[in-house]
Order: structure tokens, then sequence, then C-alpha cells
């Protein structure tokens, strides 16, 4: 149960109403979030949520060697199901929390449901205390000490692993070394062959992609993990936004992009990180930035339509578009599909704005 605007400004003691309500007979657990609305952004919320959960229900039991808990972020259904696949590709037995893979897109049903089926259970949750690691995704959660993963590590021992999102080449590289460790099994034929092709696509894209500018907006995590991907294949992220405070995110893309900076003209390439920004906020940065395409979620379409700068649509939320649930960012197979995209984008806006058009011969 979330909290509200009203209730968080009276000073309502709800933990103490759930209590009570969560003793009497037939009511089951109640789990009390505090978000008020005025304060933070939809994925600290989010992050809130899930900690509440697991400061409820995890348990010490015996250690589980194979256990590992996968705190995955605020991604896609597809996401979720991908990375679930990876992990379990090495032999381990995973817990993801939230797990909203099929609960936001299953398929459909022959009679109503009140709830969607699937999700995470309550034992798994409970489970989490005895997991031998837990995976926590996105640098929001890196240096956090207030989320699930630090709980279970402060209470339950839990090794606890933050990464960021195993978006590009490289990070998904990390995300794969540390379940080998974990797990110590190689990564799985069927995934060495996606990074073959994805190394492959690296190369044969690079003549359209090399040396443009991309604008990046949307929450934190996602915008660091496509700002390293981008620098993997030669595109200068000029503008990097979040609306979200104290999020890290400027030592976080600095240090993904410093990898690949040298490639880059340092006297023609300006890096602006914001926080705290708004959509308003980014219409004079992309007029002097003068970005050769928008990434960010659908919400952005106006500063596409005034600036008529392509927008590529990732991340939360896209309303206006089509199967948002099933865009996949990430690990190989994620970075391929974002990668084909953009190359497309592009290729897209030359022909468009080409006063020849485009011929076959």
């Amino acid at each position: 149960m979330a909290s509200t605007c009203l209730s968080e400004t009276i000073g309502e003691n709800l933990p103490a109403l759930l209590r009570e309500a969560s003793a009497l007979e037939g009511v089951p657990s109640l789990v009390g979030v505090s978000t008020p609305a005025y304060q933070g952004t939809h994925l600290e919320g989010f992050h809130a949520a899930v900690t509440a959960l697991v400061k409820a229900f995890a348990q010490k039991e015996e250690r589980v060697s194979n256990r590992v808990g996968l705190f995955p972020g605020f991604v896609s259904p597809a996401d979720m199901r991908y990375l679930r696949e990876m992990v379990e590709s090495f032999g381990l037995e995973v817990v993801v929390l939230p797990d909203y893979s099929e609960t936001l897109d299953g398929g459909s049903w022959t009679q109503y449901e009140n709830i969607s089926p699937g999700g995470t259970t309550l034992d798994e949750i409970r489970g989490l205390g005895s997991a031998a690691a837990t995976l926590e995704l996105g640098n929001s959660l890196i240096h956090s000490p207030k989320t699930a993963g630090a709980y279970l590590k402060e209470k339950f021992a839990v090794h606890r692993m933050s990464l960021d999102w195993p978006l590009g080449l490289a990070e998904t590289d990390t995300f794969v070394e540390t379940l080998e460790r974990i797990s110590g099994r190689p990564l799985a034929k069927s995934h060495q062959l996606e990074r073959g092709r994805l190394v492959d696509a690296y190369v044969d894209s690079h003549k359209v992609v090399n040396g443009k500018r991309a604008a990046v907006f949307g929450d934190s995590d996602l915008v660091a993990g496509i700002a390293g991907f981008l620098a993997e294949i030669g595109v200068q992220a000029v503008l990097c936004a979040t609306g979200a405070k104290d999020t890290g995110l400027e030592y976080t893309v600095r240090a993904l992009t410093s990898r690949m900076s040298g490639t880059f003209d340092p006297k023609v390439f300006e890096q602006k990180i914001l926080e705290g920004a708004d959509y308003a906020t980014l219409g004079p940065e992309l007029e002097r930035l003068k970005p050769d395409f928008l990434i960010g979620p659908s919400k952005g379409y106006f500063l596409e339509r005034s600036s008529n700068i392509p927008l590529l649509r990732v991340g939360f939320p896209i309303h206006d578009r089509f199967g948002a649930a099933r865009i996949l960012h990430t690990g190989y197979r994620g970075t391929q599909e974002l990668l084909d995209r953009i190359v497309n984008l592009l290729l897209e806006s030359q022909q468009e704005g080409s006063p020849v058009g485009y011929s076959y011969q």
C-alpha cells in the first residue's frame, strides 16, 4: 500500500495503521511504502516498493549455493524475460523481484482474473534471505545504502553485487563475467553466438553511426546505459538528462563513456549532463547542441516535432507506439535490437531529408 500526498503531508502514521489492520482476522499481510508525490521520481518509488517487500518477507534459511536474487530495476517485460533466460543459462536458480514479465505482457485469458497470474511468490521472496548472492542492476542502486540488496547483505549476509545495466557490449560482458564467477560455468553457446553477431553488426554499422551526436533523456539507469553503448559505436552523447536528483548520473556517464571518448575530438565534443531536468529544460539545449537524433520516452515527442530531430523511443513511458512491453534493451540481444533501430532511424532521416530521395540503382 503506497502512501499519497495527503497522508504524507498531514503526517499520518501509515505503518501503525497497517500493523493494526494486518492483525485483524482474515486480513493478509499489508506492506506500506512511503511514496509522497512531491518527492522523488517513479523510479525511486519503484525501488522503495521492492525494498519494502524484501524487508517484510525475507527470512533466514539454510544457504542455497546456486540461488541468486535478481533486482533488474525498471526494465521492460521483454528485458525481464531475457535477463532471467541469461541467468538460468548458467544453471542458477533465480528469484526476480519484481517479476511482471507475464503479468503485464501475458497471453489472453479464457475468463476474467481479478489479479494477473504470475509474478514473484511470497515463498520466493522469503527465500532471498538464503540466496548466495544478489544482483542489482542500475547506476541508481550502486552506491545506495537503502536498497533491497543492501538490506539482505546486512541482515542475512547475502553477497551483494551491484552492476550498471547490461546494455552495450562491455557492460553485458561484465554481467556475464559476474555470472560465470558465481556459477563456475562458461557462457552458453547460444549467447556466445549472439555476442558474435553483435560485434559483427558494430563493424558493419560504423559508416552510418560513427561521429553522430545524440541527446538521451529518461530514467537515470537507462540514460547511463545508453550513453555507454553509444560511445562504443562512435556516437557522441552530447546531452544526457534525467528528472531525478542525486542519482550519480554524471559520475556513471563519465565512467562509461571515458573508455571510448578518445575517439572523439575534444574540440567539438561537449557532453552536457543534467539531473532534476524537465522537458522544457531540454529545448534550448537541443537548439544549442544540435544532435542528430534523440533517445528517450515518447513524452519527448513534442521535442522531436519542434526541433525536427528524429526520436528513438525507449524506456518508460511509450504510449504513442505499439509493443512497448516487447522492446528489448539489455544484453547482447537487446543491444543488437537498439543498434538496428538507431541505424535504421538515421538511414530513414537521411532519405527523408534528401532532395533527390532514394534510388535502388
